[in-house]
C-alpha cells in the first residue's frame, strides 16, 4: 500500500500543533487518502486531535484491513 502523504519525520512538524495542523490542512488531504503516521512522542499526541478533527471536516477513518485488494 502507497501513501499520500505523512509530515512526523520532517523535523518542522516534530510537534503537536505544528503535526496536527499539516495533516488536517495539507493540499494532498483528499477523498481516499492513505496518510503516514510513525510511532513517536509528537504523533501519539497528536492523534486524537487529528482524527476528531477530520471527523468535523467530514472524513472517516478506515480500518486498512477494509481495503479490497485486486486479486
Amino acid at each position: 500500500m502507497n501513501w499520500t502523504y505523512g509530515y512526523d519525520w520532517d523535523k518542522e512538524y516534530q510537534d503537536k500543533k505544528a503535526l496536527t495542523e499539516i495533516m488536517l490542512n495539507s493540499s494532498y488531504l483528499s477523498n481516499g487518502a492513505s496518510l503516514l503516521m510513525h510511532d513517536r512522542k509528537w504523533t501519539r499526541e497528536a492523534i486524537e486531535d487529528i482524527v476528531k478533527d477530520f471527523h468535523k471536516k467530514g472524513y472517516k477513518i478506515l480500518d486498512p484491513k477494509l481495503i479490497e485488494k485486486p486479486e
